[in-house]
């Protein structure tokens, strides 16, 4: 369970492009599935009302499957930049329309750097985050 929760929640460390697929559907469902159930139950069907309990009811449900699924994208990105041996910042790059699309391409078919990096070591196994440099490492590198 902690390292489902490190998968999805954590931005340190390193992921290859299986789990980083996978946590990129993670994601998605986090929004899909509220999405679903509403337009099932017809909550989708009506027009917006500010005084609709029915669209408060819909603002409850997907302001924080929307927050889940955003945070939950931003640790993938982060983390499968890492593995490239990147800074995490450069993840804003993939919410820019059709940018975005060709670097979430790119990181879900493009293998990442083998041996260990500034980030840590590599992934062992398909979902496994391969685990952060120790924070002093950066000085016994540059020594």
């Amino acid at each position: 369970m902690q390292d489902l929760t490190a998968l999805l929640f954590s931005v340190h460390g390193r992921i290859g492009r299986i789990a980083f697929c996978v946590t990129w559907l993670i994601a998605m469902a986090f929004v899909i599935v509220p999405v679903v159930l509403l337009g099932l139950t017809g909550a989708l069907d009506e027009p917006p009302d500010e005084e609709s309990a029915l669209s408060g009811a819909v603002s409850i449900i997907m302001l924080p499957a929307f927050v889940l699924s955003l945070w939950v994208q931003i640790a993938a990105y982060v983390k499968r930049l890492h593995d490239f041996g990147m800074a995490g910042i450069a993840a804003v790059l993939a919410f820019i329309p059709i940018v975005g699309l060709l670097i979430i391409l790119g990181l879900m078919l493009r293998p990442g750097a083998k041996g260990r990096n500034e980030f840590g070591e590599p992934p062992s196994g398909l979902f496994d985050i391969g685990r952060p440099a120790p924070a002093d490492s950066k000085e016994t590198q540059s020594s």
